[in-house]
Parts: structure tokens; sequence; C-alpha cells
């Protein structure tokens, strides 16, 4: 995965204001606390590109201020400090805890705080018994400013003139690249890598942050807790980045000239800051815009041309109006459209798309609006400032190593401002090897004449002839001191420019720092690097000079820009990323990140230094000769030293009344700035008169010819100061007469320029066509937000019905399921009874005859009714009779148990009953054969004297039975027959 700098650094951010607690994947903390942020100025800006207040809120953050801010008393709430290790923030933060200003303290440095300033704050807050107020402290290690996701920088402001100020002793020297080096150390912390170091040679201000950073990594891998994740001690190349470290002198070119790109001309013309910058609106006051990664046509266009851009704008605006027409369309709010109320469901959710839709829709305007102010106000410095013409001729200049002196004088005398035409008069010095005496006073005339300063004008002109007097007297002896210290001071600087420009300058117009840096990553043998110093931290460290095991090629690289670093750079390499095939990531960085305009004023500042330094060190080396020649006349040396020292404080003050002058340019108003230069200068300049000694007309007689040489050379110095603050002087002078001189110009260089600008024009036009018709949508969109809010309202009400609509459809769908089970089911019955329908016809018939059949059957029931009525009352009088014949039966059987007594009696014994084949006598009775005989039988059987019952009890017994069993016989008779008649009725 590549490295990504932005999102390490703001998930470092987002873990401190959690607490440093561990968080969960959603990016918050397991439990959330509401908490205070105090922040310095510095940590402010290093939080502003990365957090906003949406994200300061979303981690629990409610108030946050700056430190040097009075602040009131909040209990109960813990407070995170996120300021650099200083002693003024440690001091405060004591008197914030001994205040109880907040429960407690959660301290976060954004380096690693030095141990006496540690032992400052654990003295502060235990003297003030607030040290339980302290909760821990971190050291962060997050001391640099991400602009984009590869892009940083230390923020460390002038270090280009702070580094080649000629006053500067070794002890400063080694305090800013000490700096330098911890912010660079807290960038590798972040990333959590340890790179293959890369520079080159020489002693300047690169090898020195090379040398030093390296030793930092060695003592650190060499404790046991280090902060470093990736193990191993001779990882691949492709595991591990190359640290490419540069000195803006290495090619200084590049910070000065135009560029037409999109992200380059926002910074140079707008001033882009922390990814904000301001732009002039339409009623006079000013808007501000954010151009980082979550503008998606500032991350898909800046690295294009401003033509290209413009087109691309107005492609972006036509697909918003497309989308916008087709959003009307559908919710009837265009031309000819009517909103369809029958289908009250389809035109929900058109209504519904179209709200889902109007924040993005929004979203796309505000950008394209952002985009259409900046590129308008783009627009105006263009044209005003003709930086197209500038860009042009200055790339022409640096692919031919010169430029034809009418044209050169024809863009000095045309349009642009001041700072145009100083960058562009630098850019001719810087590309041409050789200087023309001729062309460069003219170049001096026309700077002059359009009243800029030409402080660095003067300075890149007199290093260059440094630089070539160096070359020329490489093999003499008799070099002066002054000589000696360009050397060592300048030695790489406009030289190395001009040289590598021409060497490392490809056909494609590919930057030298871009072509070094492929050159370094893939780590082929190459005769024009193989000189540059090779550093691994992690290799043992070689006796002799450079040397590592790991020399590519790399996949990852980090370039650093000691002295200021510029968009063209960056861009450059991010565009060498998309072009080679092994390497995928390039993360640029610089100390800071300046305009060309900026970096000339730092070449001013140089050139004022440097001049005074010159000729203070022109003055010593003449006063010293003076005091040989003239060593015999002690009051006249004593004089020299008397006035010597007192011009030393003269130039002293000069030094800071110079400052003075500079600050009030760069932060004053325009009549502020005029009338407070313009008293200064007159002060200056009577300072430079009286820098010359008073006695010199007297010194000139008493001293012979030789002397008198060196008084000359300090006249010359003194004039060379003198003319410095001549030019600022007249600078200020012509402020007034700069209005109508420029509209002279303007109109000339119009005249001299319309071909050219026929496609600044033309998009002139498209933008004013596209700000008409931004205003025409504006009015739209503010009509189809009234229709959209009155749809929203009805579309709410519509929604509310179309839940009970939904609901109401998911019972009739299913019912509609269920009655298509039973229409199925009916359609199977229908068709059964379509099948019986003839028999229910058969069924009429036979009901019919069924009907005729009852008719006649209810006759005949009435006749057996008659019938059985009959039979009933026959049936009573049966009864009747059987209960007489009952009687008769019970009288009968009791005369008959008589008779059968009497017989017995009268005989000696019982009678034996035999019956023989004929008779049917038997010994015992058959009670079931007994029932089929009739009383009248058994009658019988008596009277002729047959018995046989075996004795007098069985017989009566019998006679019972047989009487019994003859009245059921007759009932069963009765009953069948009732029965019967009852069934056929």
């Amino acid at each position: 995965m590549a490295l990504n700098l932005r999102q390490k650094q703001t998930e470092c951010i987002i873990r401190m204001l959690n607490l440093n607690q561990p968080l969960k994947q959603s990016g918050t903390a397991n439990e959330e606390v509401y908490k205070i942020l105090i922040y310095d100025k510095f940590c402010q800006n290093i939080l502003s590109p990365l957090i906003h207040v949406k994200d300061l809120r979303k981690h629990g953050v409610t108030l946050y201020f700056l430190i040097d801010k009075d602040r009131k008393t909040v209990r109960d709430v813990p407070a995170v400090y996120f300021v650099q290790p200083t002693q003024s923030n440690i001091h405060r933060i004591i008197s914030d805890a001994s205040e109880a200003l907040y429960d407690t303290f959660h301290l976060n440095f954004s380096s690693s705080i030095p141990r006496p300033l540690l032992e400052d704050l654990a003295s502060g807050t235990l003297k003030s018994g607030s040290v339980e107020k302290v909760s821990k402290v971190y050291d962060q290690y997050l001391e640099f400013v991400t602009l984009e996701d590869n892009l940083f920088s230390l923020a460390q402001q002038n270090t280009y003139v702070q580094l080649n100020d000629p006053k500067a002793v070794e002890k400063d020297i080694e305090a800013i690249i000490e700096r330098v080096v911890n912010g660079l150390f807290c960038v590798l912390v972040t990333l959590g890598v340890v790179p293959v170091i890369r520079c080159p040679s020489g002693g300047g201000p690169a090898e020195m942050v090379a040398s030093l950073l390296d030793q930092k990594l060695r003592d650190h891998l060499l404790s046991k807790n280090n902060m470093f994740t990736e193990g191993g001690g001779f990882m691949s190349s492709f595991q591990r980045p190359l640290l490419c470290i540069f000195d803006r002198n290495f090619e200084l070119s590049v910070g000065i000239q135009h560029d037409f790109r999109y992200r380059p001309l926002v910074h140079d013309v707008l001033g882009l800051k922390l990814n904000r910058l301001n732009v002039q609106g339409e009623k006079g006051g000013m808007k501000s815009f954010e151009l980082d990664s979550s503008d998606p046509f500032w991350s898909a266009n800046s690295s294009l041309e401003f033509p290209e851009v413009a087109v691309e704008i107005e492609t972006q605006l036509n697909k918003y109006k497309r989308d916008v027409e087709e959003v009307n369309k559908r919710t009837g709010g265009g031309s000819g459209a009517e909103f369809d109320g029958t289908d009250l469901i389809g035109n929900t959710k058109h209504l519904m798309n179209a709200v889902n839709s109007l924040p993005e829709l929004t979203e796309r305007k505000q950008v394209i609006d952002k985009h259409t102010n900046i590129a308008t106000a783009l627009l105006g410095q263009i044209k005003e400032r003709s930086i197209d013409a500038f860009t042009k001729k200055e790339s022409d200049m640096m692919m031919r190593g010169g430029i034809d002196r009418a044209e050169l004088m024809a863009a000095l005398k045309g349009k642009g401002t001041k700072m145009d035409k100083l960058r562009f008069a630098i850019m001719y010095l810087i590309s041409t090897e050789t200087i023309n005496q001729s062309e460069v006073e003219s170049v001096e005339a026309a700077l002059n004449e359009a009243g800029a300063d030409t402080s660095a004008f003067q300075y890149v002109k007199k290093i260059k002839s440094l630089n070539v007097s160096l070359a020329a007297s490489a093999n003499s002896a008799s070099r002066s001191n002054i000589v000696d210290w360009a050397e060592k001071l300048y030695g790489q600087s406009i030289s190395a420019v001009t040289a590598g420009v021409k060497n490392l300058l490809s056909s494609d117009q590919q930057l030298a720092v871009t072509r070094t840096v492929e050159a370094l990553t893939e780590g082929k043998p190459n005769p024009e690097f193989d000189s540059y110093l090779l550093l691994d931290p992690r290799a043992p460290k070689p006796s002799s000079g450079g040397g590592s095991h790991v020399k590519g090629p790399f996949r990852e690289a980090m370039v650093f820009m000691i002295g200021g670093g510029n968009y063209v750079e960056y861009g450059s390499l991010q565009e060498l990323t998309q072009r080679q095939l092994t390497l995928k990531n390039v993360i640029y960085g610089a100390t800071e990140i300046l305009t060309g305009s900026e970096l000339v004023e730092q070449l001013g500042l140089l050139a004022v230094f440097f001049l005074t330094y010159y000729s203070l060190k022109r003055l010593v080396m003449a006063c010293k000769e003076d005091t040989k020649a003239s060593a015999q006349d002690e009051a006249t040396e004593e004089i020299c030293k008397t006035e010597l020292e007192s011009r030393r404080f003269q130039v002293d003050s000069l030094e800071a009344e110079l400052l003075d002058v500079k600050a009030y340019l760069e932060f004053g108003s325009e009549e502020d700035r005029v009338r407070a230069t313009a008293t200064i200068l007159r002060y200056l300049r009577s300072k430079a008169r009286a820098l010359s000694i008073p006695d010199l007309p007297q010194m000139e007689h008493e001293k012979d010819g030789g002397s008198s040489c060196i008084e000359d050379e300090m006249l010359q110095s003194i004039e060379m100061v003198t003319g410095v603050l001549e030019s600022l002087v007249r600078r200020v002078t012509e402020a007034e007469s700069e209005t109508a001189v420029q509209k002279e110009m303007a109109l000339l260089g119009e005249e001299e320029l319309s071909r050219k600008t026929v496609q600044i024009e033309n998009l002139s036009i498209k933008l004013q066509e596209m700000e008409r018709f931004a205003h025409g949508t504006n009015s739209v969109l503010s009509e189809m937000r009234e229709r959209i809010e009155e749809l929203v309202e009805e579309t709410m009400r519509q929604r509310e019905k179309a839940v009970e609509n939904e609901e109401e459809l998911c019972r009739v769908k299913r019912e509609f399921e269920s009655l298509k089970s039973y229409v199925s089911t009916f359609t199977n019955v229908r068709e059964t009874l379509l099948s019986s329908e003839r028999q229910f016809k058969t069924i009429e018939e036979l009901f019919e005859r069924l009907v005729t059949k009852t008719t006649q059957l209810e006759g005949e029931k009435a006749q057996k009714e008659v019938e059985v009525q009959k039979l009933m009352e026959e049936n009573v009088k049966l009864a009747a009779l059987l209960d007489k014949k009952e009687a008769q039966l019970l009288a009968l059987n009791e005369q008959c148990k008589v008779m059968a007594l009497s017989l017995c009696e009268s005989k000696d014994k019982p009678p034996q009953f035999e019956l023989s084949s004929d008779s049917f006598i038997f010994h015992q009775l058959d009670f079931e054969h007994i029932t089929g005989l009739s009383i009248y039988g058994s009658l019988v059987w008596l009277k002729e004297g047959h018995l046989p019952f075996p004795s007098r009890n069985a017989y009566s017994d019998t006679v019972d039975y047989v009487i019994q069993a003859d009245v059921a016989e007759l009932q069963r008779q009765l009953m069948s027959m009732v029965g019967g008649q009852t069934e056929e009725l």
C-alpha cells in the first residue's frame, strides 16, 4: 500500500483528540468524552487543512481556543493541549493548571519536548500543587503541515535567507539545520518508515541535513522502544522509500518562473495558503474558498493548463444544466410539463428522486460556482498582467539558453506588474551562459523605468559575476578573502543552476529535480549522479564516505527541498509516477511553499544583506591598507578606527531600517506604505550621505597616490549602498504616477499582444456566458427550490398516504392471492356446475315425478291412517279381550292346578310317563320345544291323562311359561301388523 501522509497525520490527530485511546473501526473512541482543545498558532496551521469544525464536534470537542488568549474556567471537563514545546507555552500550561481552568490536562507536543522544558513543567506544576491535574504528556511528532496526500511543508519561514545570509555564523546555521532535521524526523515517524537517503555532495545544506538526519535515525534505532514499525535491517528497496534531499539553489529558476497550470497559477496569482484562498466577489466583498482533496474538480483538473480547465468548467456546467432540466421535466417544473395527478405513485417516486438528488446538485453547483469565480479572477489577472506571454517566453529562454534583445525589451516595457518584470529579468540572467553588459544595462534601465526594486536582480547578477570570476581565477594564488567567502556560500548557486538547467532539462521540459529523482530511484549506474551521497540508517555505518546495501530500484520516494518548494515541482513529480512503471508514489515536501514573488523578495533581502556586508568588508580591507600606509601618523589611524566603528554602527542601523521598510511594504496599506516608506527612506538617505568621511578632502592631500585608490574604492562601496537606497527612493516617488504610466503601457501592450490574446478573449466570453448562465441558473434554482419546498410538503402528505397505500396494497395483494386461489377453485366448480346442469334438469323432472308420487302417497297415507285408526281400535279391543283371556287363563290355571293335585292324591304313587314313538312320551321337558305348544294342546294332554311333568311344581311352572309365551307371541304379531301399516304410510 502506498504511503499516504495526509491519512497518517489525520489518524494521529484523531487519536489525540480522543485522549490517545484506542479507536473503533468507525474512527471514534469507545467512550465519548466532551472536551476542550487548546492549541498555538503553529499547531492551528497543522489542524486547519486536515480537521474541520464538524470533525471536532464528531470527536467530542465542544470548544477550541488559542493558548495565548484569555480563557474562563470550565469545571469537570478535560482539556487537550496541542502546542509546540516552547518556553512560553510551558509557562502558560503551568499557569492554566495552577488556576485549575479544567478538570484534567492532556498535553500533546508537536515534537519531542526537550528535557529542560519537561523539568520546568514538572517543577512548575509541583510548586503550584496542580501536578495531579496533568493526566499524561505525549510527544506526537506532528510538527509539519500536510496540504495534500503527498505534499507537506515544515512551515519554517525564511529558511533560504537564513541559510544564505553572509552574516550568519556557524552556530546559527547549525540551529537552522537541526530544526529542519527535527521536522523531517517527525514526518518519518508519522509514516513509520526509515528511508534510504540520497543528496548532492559538496558540503551544502542538503548534505548537512542528510548527515544529521542519518545520525538521528541511527541513534533512535538503537533504542529498544523505537517508533518505526518496519522490521529487518536490510529490507528490500521495494518496501523502503528513497529520500532525496536538495537545496533551493539546485534549481533556482523553477521557484521564480511563471507557470500556466491551474494549481501553480492559483497559488502564484491568488495566494493559496493552507488550501484556502480569498477572491474578490461580485458585490465587492471577499469570498473564501477551500481547495483540497474533498473537491473532486480540483483533484481531477489541478494539473491541467488553464485553458483546459476553463473548457472543463464549461463541460461540467453544461452537464449540470442537463441534469437540472431532467429533474424539472420529471417533477413538472419545466416549461410545457404538467404534474400528472392521476399517477400518484409515479409522481411520488419522481419527487422523492428529485429531493434525493437536490443535495448532490447543490454541491455540484457550489463547486462549479467556486471554480467559475476562481477562473474569472485568474482570467482578469492573466489579461491584466499578460502572464501567458511571460510563461511562454521564460520557457523558450530556458530551452534556447537566451532570448532576442528586442523581444526581451518588449516584454519588460509591455504589460505586467513590476514583480512580473523583475522575475522575467532574473530568469533572463539565469538562462544566459554569458552576460552581455549592454543588455544587462538595458534591462536595469527598463526595470528602473517600470519602478521595480532591482535589489534581487543586482544580487543575482553579482553572484553570477562572482562565480565567473571564481572560475577564471581558479588557478590564481592571489584570490582575496571576499572571493573565498563567495566560493563558500555561493559556489553551487547560480552556476549550478545555469549548468544544471542545460544538462538536465530534457526535450519534454522535464525539471532537473524530476530527472534526478527518476535516475536515483532506478538505481542504475549513472556518471551524473554517482557522486551523490548515499546513506542508509539501518545499515552499518561505513568507515569511508557513503554506502548502503540498498541501491534500488525503489517503488516509493520522498523529495525534500531546503529553502522553499513550489507547486510546479510537486506537479512534475506526480506526473513522473504516472509515467514510470517502477516508481508508484512520490511525497514532496519543503521547508515552506513559496510563490515566485516571495522567493524574489527573499533574494531582495539577501541583496541588501550581501551588499551591506560586501561594502563593510571592502571598508575594513581599505582601512587596513590605509592603516598600513599611514602607520607613522597615529592621529590619522585613530580617526580611521573611530570612523570605522561609527560607520559599522550606522550600517547596522541601515540594515534594521531596511527590514522595517520591508515590513511596511509587506503588511501596510498602499497609502500608509507610501507615507511610511517615504519618511523612512528620507532618514536612510540622510544616513547614507553621512557615510562619507568628513575629513576625506584633507586626508586626500596628506596621502600618496596609492592611498587615493583605496579611498576611491571606499567611495565606490558607499555609492553602491547609496544606489540601492536611491532605487527605493525612486520607487516611492514614482508611486503616484504609476497608474498613468501603467495605463499607457497597458494600451501599448494590448496593441502588441492582441493576436496572442484571442484565446483568452474567447475564454472571457465563455466565462461571461457561464456567469450569465450561473445567474440564470441561480434564479431557476431558487424557483426550483420554492417549487421543491411546495412539492416536499405535498410529498410528505403523499408519502404518508403512500405508506397507508402500501399497507393497503400489501393487504390487497394478500387478498388478491387468496382470491386468485378462490377464483381457480370457483372456476373448477363452475366447470363442475356446468357439467351438472343437465343433472339438475333431470333432478327437476324427478322432483316433479316425486311431487306427483308424494301427492299419491299422501292420499294413500290418508287411507292407511284410517286403516291404522281402525287397527288401533281393533287393537284396543284385542287388548281388552287379551286381558279377559288372561283372566280366564289364570282361572283355568288355578283349576288345572287343583285338578292335578286331586289326581295325584288319589293314587298311591306318582305316575310315570313314557312315550312311545307313536304317543310322544318323554321323561324330561324341553322348554325350548314347549314354546310351540298351545294352551289348547296342553289341555288336551291333560284331559287324556298324559302328564309329562315329573312333579307338581314342574307342571305349574310349565303352565305359567306356556301362557306367558303365548301372550308374548300374540303381542309380537300385533306389533308386526301395526309396524307394517306405519311403514307403508
